[in-house]
């Protein structure tokens, strides 16, 4: 296949409702302020599942695939329904789109190494969606079936209202119902976030860093590449990271504070000066409640922590470990107290003002970095009775925003760490040969089947 052209044909696409009508008392489910802090955009997921784990034909796993989906969206109702006004979604089981594609390559072609630009083509929708909102259904599911049998699942959701913890949780849910043909008592969602995080319906404010989903620059001149740490090179770069601060710095906190320098480090190559920077990282807030909220609460149930360098106020000879510190500080700051002063409508009022707050830094700032990590997710858990996924990854679909993004995600195996990041193009040719980034990491490694 080496050269020529791999064609990807959509050979289907229905909807797929849930096999249940969604009682009455349940057909407005409340979105959260978190959620409104989101623009209608569509984020992708995608699981690759290899041929020599599918045992029986391809017709027969769609055919339980859809049948399975539909016993699904009975406890992710709200899933299958659509934007009704600023803070509702109508739970009206109008559905989600199930679509077929065949792929003219095996599994190995797209994955020997990762083909990054190909797997732009495996996913439902493109990230911007232009009708609006009250047509998008909420999630897209592409199953990409390759020449040699295997499948790759696209999975497009729309983050307005669905995070990676909720999509996680739903695609683990399909699987297991797909794998057993039975369905967990346990139901899902209700609107818990809106009860403790109540929306507002003049709200219309959104999450600085999402200002512009749409394009600032031409996305032909921005580059997503893929960084891989195994688990020697991560042992070696915690010791490196240590400081009296931060004594034993996570695995996580290590390959992101390198990533960070690294950051650093091309912005002042080509600026030729060290300027203030900041580094949000996305953080789950469900094991952060007191008492903890279940992992399958639908919403964008997010905040962010916010890391500040200024290379004026942080006078250090060893970076890493400067940096590492301020990660743990600005994370570990979003704690249940913190989350308690969020609710409510005093709640409100400070989240309006921290987004104030956070304009004015982000606006001084030379750069601000975007960080999400998906590594406690559990996608490789997501087994259809097929094996586990032989990889999964974050659709590259961010990629005509202005926004500089890194995913940090785990490895198949569980000892090493994924980092996909999004820069314009001048930007990544300097990182991509970063000698202290390429000491610990290689740059898109084949996947081992």
């Amino acid at each position: 296949m080496a050269g020529a052209e791999i064609i990807v044909h959509v050979t289907s696409q229905e909807l797929i409702k849930p096999s249940s009508p969604t009682p009455p008392h349940l057909k407005s489910f409340k979105i959260c302020i978190f959620d409104q802090l989101y623009p209608t955009f569509y984020q992708s997921v995608l699981s690759f599942y290899s041929s020599s784990s599918l045992n029986t034909s391809v017709e027969d796993k769609l055919d339980k695939l859809k049948d399975s989906l539909s016993k699904t969206l009975t406890r992710f109702y709200p899933l299958a329904g659509q934007e009704k006004d600023s803070t509702t979604i109508d739970c009206n089981d109008e559905g989600v789109l199930f679509m077929v594609a065949k792929v003219s390559c095996d599994m190995v072609d797209c994955l020997k190494p990762p083909n990054l630009e190909l797997a732009k083509k495996l996913l439902p929708f493109k990230p911007v969606f232009l009708d609006s909102p009250d047509k998008a259904v909420q999630i897209g599911i592409r199953a990409n079936i390759f020449t040699c049998g295997g499948i790759a699942f696209g999975v497009s959701f729309n983050h307005k209202f669905v995070d990676g913890t909720t999509i996680s949780s739903f695609f683990k849910a399909w699987a297991a119902t797909t794998a057993r043909e039975n369905i967990d008592k346990e139901v899902c969602p209700h609107s818990v976030a809106a009860s403790l995080f109540p929306p507002d319906e003049l709200f219309s404010a959104q999450m600085p860093f999402f200002d512009e989903i749409t394009p600032k620059v031409e996305p032909e001149r921005r580059k997503m590449r893929r960084f891989v740490f195994d688990a020697t090179a991560i042992s070696s770069l915690k010791v490196k990271a240590r400081s009296e601060n931060v004594p034993n710095p996570s695995r996580v906190e290590a390959v992101t504070g390198l990533v960070w320098k690294c950051l650093i480090s091309v912005s002042s190559i080509i600026s030729g000066t060290q300027n203030p920077n900041s580094f949000v990282h996305l953080i789950n807030l469900r094991p952060r409640m007191n008492p903890p909220l279940p992992e399958f609460c639908i919403g964008n149930i997010l905040w962010r922590a916010v890391a500040n360098y200024d290379p004026m106020n942080e006078i250090t000879k060893e970076l890493l470990p400067c940096l590492v510190k301020l990660l743990r500080r600005s994370i570990e700051e979003v704690n249940s107290d913190y989350l308690q002063d969020l609710q409510g409508e005093e709640g409100f009022k400070k989240i309006c003002n921290l987004l104030e707050e956070e304009r004015e830094i982000f606006s001084k700032s030379g750069k601000t970095f975007v960080a999400s990590s998906l590594g406690k997710m559990g996608f490789y858990e997501a087994d259809f009775g097929w094996g586990r996924p032989v990889w999964m990854t974050i659709g590259p679909i961010i990629q005509e925003a202005q926004i500089n993004a890194i995913y940090i995600m785990g490895s198949r195996c569980g000892d090493g760490i994924e980092v996909l990041i999004l820069l314009e193009d001048h930007e990544m040719e300097i990182l991509e040969k970063d000698p202290e980034l390429l000491e610990y990491a290689t740059l898109n490694p084949d996947i081992q089947f």
